[in-house]
């Protein structure tokens, strides 16, 4: 027979189950059933510190604060997880939670959504303000959110042209010249004022203004900085209450993404994307002043669009561009008098 030592120990099994009850008493409720936060997906294609990324960390950073951590982004800059164009349909399908997106983009499969880059309209920053309030707006909406993205936060850019050579002040001043437009409203306007049109993406324009590909182009203000093109221009045209060219570029979410959230996360949202529009704004302005000032230091030179002149560009572009639109697309008259409304 085996004897046991006297000096064993043993515990006995209810002993240990008291202290792993007592142990774990002691971790608050909230850190033993929290979920994990609700992680989504954020893409764009400009580079980080780009104003547009800015804009999306500011976004970003409201709804997590609005949410107590509840929701959480991974931002995805510069293409890193989709191009710009596939974007549109990776929302759709449910594939992207969200994109900071030029609207225009989507006009290839939604030609209503053109309406957010139809030259002249609208005319300044003043006016594009207005638009998410308006009729226009409205319209806006809905034509996105039939067609899988909801708008969060509105963020109008302005633009302008830059030339070589000679000042392009007027229509008239396109004739013969090779250009590229700023979507495919602006080249209508441009290809009906006697423009020749190449379409490239803004990568390419430095070395096709540089070879002599192109005479001209269009393009927003934060393009012409980042893409250096100072360096191969010699005249542009700038805005301030007189904007030939303009864009909508939004905040949007798959619309199967928003079917998901409960309704603090859709509040904390809405309140996010919309309690940032001013600041945008602001920014954007402050960085068409301070393109101006940088080609001008850099030799180029700066011409102010008078209210004549803009008044000549807007009848070209009602003559063509606006024309098309009305005729072309369904209801596209209607959507131009919307727009026209807030004049």
């Amino acid at each position: 027979m085996i004897r046991r030592r006297k000096d064993a120990r043993f515990i006995p099994v209810g002993a240990v189950l008291l202290v792993i009850l007592f142990t774990f008493s002691f971790i608050p409720l909230d850190r033993a059933t929290a979920a994990p936060p609700l992680l989504m997906k954020f893409s764009h294609q400009w580079a980080k510190d780009d104003l547009r990324d800015q804009w999306a960390n500011w976004f970003a950073k409201g709804v997590e604060e609005k949410t107590k951590g509840s929701v959480k982004f991974e931002i995805y800059p510069a293409s890193a997880l989709f191009k710009p164009n596939p974007q549109f349909d990776a929302m759709r399908q449910g594939a992207l939670d969200l994109a900071v997106y030029h609207i225009a983009y989507a006009a290839g499969k939604v030609p209503e959504t053109l309406i957010t880059m139809m030259p002249c309209l609208p005319r300044n920053y003043q006016e594009a303000m207005k638009w998410r309030e308006a009729e226009i707006g409205k319209i806006v909406e809905k034509m996105c959110e039939d067609n899988g993205i909801k708008i969060l936060s509105w963020g109008w850019m302005m633009g302008g042209i830059g030339s070589k050579k000679k000042l392009i002040s007027l229509p008239k001043d396109t004739h013969a010249l090779k250009m590229r437009g700023a979507g495919k409203a602006t080249e209508d306007m441009l290809r009906a004022s006697g423009a020749s049109i190449t379409s490239m993406p803004s990568t390419e324009l430095y070395f096709a203004l540089q070879t002599g590909v192109l005479d001209a182009l269009m393009t927003t203000y934060s393009s012409f900085q980042s893409f250096r093109l100072y360096e191969v221009l010699d005249h542009l045209v700038v805005g301030r209450e007189n904007y030939i060219f303009s864009t909508l570029c939004g905040i949007v979410i798959s619309t199967k993404t928003w079917a998901k959230l409960n309704a603090d996360q859709k509040k904390a949202m809405m309140e996010a994307g919309q309690g940032i529009e001013k600041k945008f704004h602001d920014e954007v302005r402050q960085e068409d002043e301070r393109a101006a000032d940088l080609f001008s230091k850099k030799g180029v030179k700066i011409h102010y669009m008078t209210d004549a002149e803009f008044k000549t560009w807007e009848e070209a572009s009602k003559n063509s561009a606006w024309k098309t639109f009305a005729e072309q697309v369904k209801g596209g008259k209607k959507i131009i008098d919307a727009a026209l409304a807030l004049r």
